[in-house]
């Protein structure tokens, strides 16, 4: 439950969250559990209660090491996401090389990485187009925002990643607004 739980990178934390404080309650009554029962077991009385509470502290110790502590920063982070940190920089990178620090910038994709690399604010209120697919709850609403946040702050690059096919009225904003590099 650790490592699946409080590793970086392993998936998102916040779906688990909730189970933290009972995992550490029961892992508490069963390492004191534990402890009493070694010391039962081994005839030694309160001698080696600690043993237990040390094994554990071993195992996260060496599972911090392997999993976190010994791995490159990309290695932290592609279990969960398969490497994307690595383009992400690179384009990033790229991408601040060729606007000025008080530009815009929008990404029509699922990539808030980009972002962070550049050092560039978002031209929309979207910064990933969970709200912006066809399906979702609002949709027409929220792809209008896009449009006017990005008439009002004309963001001096565009990236398309194309995670969600683009909309009729997307393609007509880029087409009298923009072109292609």
């Amino acid at each position: 439950s650790y490592v699946a739980v409080c590793l970086p990178g392993r998936f998102f934390g916040h779906y688990y969250y909730l189970m933290i404080p009972p995992l550490v309650l029961l892992s508490a009554v069963a390492g004191d559990d534990l402890g009493r029962w070694c010391a039962y077991a081994l005839g030694r009385g309160r001698g080696l209660r600690w043993l237990p509470s040390a094994v554990v502290i071993a195992l996260l110790l060496f599972t911090q090491w392997a999993h976190y502590l010994s791995q490159p920063p990309i290695g932290i982070t592609s279990p969960r996401y398969h490497g994307s940190d690595f383009w992400a920089r690179a384009i990033g990178r790229k991408l601040a090389a060729v606007t000025d620090p008080d530009d815009t910038v929008f990404v029509y994709g699922d990539a808030a990485g980009i972002y962070y690399y550049a050092d560039r604010r978002c031209a929309s209120r979207h910064i990933m187009l969970v709200g912006l697919a066809e399906g979702s709850r609002g949709v027409e609403l929220h792809r209008r925002q896009l449009l006017e946040d990005l008439r009002r702050n004309r963001p001096r690059v565009i990236i398309l990643l194309f995670n969600e096919p683009p909309f009729p009225a997307w393609k007509a904003f880029l087409r009298a607004h923009y072109s292609k590099p």
